[in-house]
């Protein structure tokens, strides 16, 4: 036990604490916002923080006719709380509004390292969703896929036009059409994936494409959608169902 562990332990009032006899430290009880804790002064006092002035008679106290220790604060991270105090996890598994509510709890509590994790967390995670559209070339669209952490959805696709290549005039209308509906699909995707995806956007100036490729992180590829046919005119899909549930089950499968 650290030095400053001993000394809180001595100063510590009886009456605010359940002792327990250990080998190593004594075991406090916390009730905090409802939420019930055992765990000892060792694990409490290991970093600078609020419970080191607590348990050194920085201020008093407060407890239940039961003996549990009164902490005046929301007792959902509180868990998270201890488990950082005993051993910092390298990443944060909890979703976006969870983090803020950690940092929150650990702003409170004065524990200067987790709230520094938690607001580079959430800054990272900001960025690649920031990162979720690129728009590039053929040439570097092979390494932007072999290197990818994230699944990738590629959609590429022609501006040619195709009014010279229908004899229909109605026809010509419903291609135009169904290519735009693919890239406003993209578009859509782009700006919901929430950074899970990355989606690259492909364009030919020269023949007419519209198909989409998607890779599981590091290129592996998945599945292939063609939307153009040629019967013998040039035909343009657009299979918006089977987009969404191939993008559904890559972002499913990731691992």
């Amino acid at each position: 036990m650290s030095e400053s562990g001993e000394s809180c332990e001595s100063e510590l009032s009886a009456e605010a604490v359940t002792l327990v006899q250990n080998r190593k430290s004594q075991f406090v009880k916390l009730n905090v916002g409802g939420f019930l804790f055992q765990t000892t002064i060792a694990t409490l006092t290991k970093v600078d923080c609020m419970f080191r002035g607590m348990f050194s008679g920085g201020f008093e106290v407060q407890k239940d006719p039961e003996g549990w220790i009164l902490i005046d604060r929301n007792g959902k991270h509180f868990q998270k709380i201890l488990d950082f105090l005993e051993k910092p996890p390298k990443t944060l598994s909890l979703n976006d509004k969870e983090i803020e509510e950690l940092m929150t709890e650990s702003i409170y509590y004065s524990m200067e390292k987790l709230t520094v994790q938690c607001e580079s967390e959430l800054k990272i995670r900001a960025e690649n969703k920031k990162c979720a559209l690129i728009t590039s070339t053929k040439e570097s669209t092979s390494f932007i896929i072999q290197n990818s952490f994230k699944p990738v959805v590629k959609l590429y696709i022609s501006q040619t036009t195709l009014l010279d290549k229908f004899n229909v005039i109605h026809d010509v209308f419903t291609q135009v059409a169904n290519l735009h509906r693919n890239v406003d699909l993209f578009d859509k995707l782009c700006s919901t994936s929430n950074g899970r995806i990355v989606c690259i956007k492909n364009v030919d100036r020269n023949e007419t494409h519209c198909d989409w490729t998607f890779y599981q992180p590091h290129g592996k590829l998945v599945d292939f959608i063609d939307c153009v046919t040629v019967t013998p005119q040039i035909k343009v899909s657009f299979p918006e169902g089977q987009i969404y549930e191939k993008v559904l089950k890559l972002v499913a499968n990731r691992k």
